[in-house]
């Protein structure tokens, strides 16, 4: 059964569990990007399935492991034992909240985030991947312009 689907060259989306947040359900999705060399980025860990690693492994060897805020490290644990050469980045403040874990960076740094933003901006994205709700497909640079104006000040 194919649980990754494609959206983009070497771009794939995979619609995970439902998680309690609050006591309300929120769905959650992963991203998973080919690199060169064909390493594998995986934003917002899922739970790990064989059915999954047996998919991930037809594309590449899992690389880095992002955990992109305080909410998207439930089934961290399970993919850094799965793949322990993977390397892993937490969220500001993650580090301190799972201690339990190892990482080997911390993401945050505004100018990077500036900078960043302004290269995703001169690609002109049609769509965008979020992990949670509806992803954005069409107009994919007025949303992050729109999205990401806590960034400012912006050149």
């Amino acid at each position: 059964m194919v649980q990754l689907q494609p959206v983009g060259y070497g771009i794939w989306t995979y619609e995970g569990s439902t998680v309690s947040f609050y006591g309300f359900p929120f769905p959650t999705r992963m991203c998973v990007i080919r690199l060169p060399g064909n390493r594998l980025w995986i934003h917002s860990p899922e739970k790990v399935k064989e059915s999954l690693q047996q998919e991930l492994q037809s594309l590449g060897e899992v690389a880095y492991l992002v955990s992109p805020n305080k909410l998207h490290h439930l089934f961290l644990d399970e993919w850094l034992e799965c793949y322990p050469d993977a390397l892993s980045y937490a969220a500001p403040g993650l580090i301190e909240k799972r201690r339990d874990l190892h990482f080997d960076g911390e993401l945050g740094d505004k100018e990077k985030a500036r900078a960043a933003l302004r290269t995703m901006l001169a690609w002109q994205p049609e769509n965008i991947i979020l992990s949670h709700g509806r992803c954005i497909f069409g107009n994919g640079a007025a949303f992050l312009e729109k999205s990401f104006s806590w960034l400012a000040p912006m050149e």
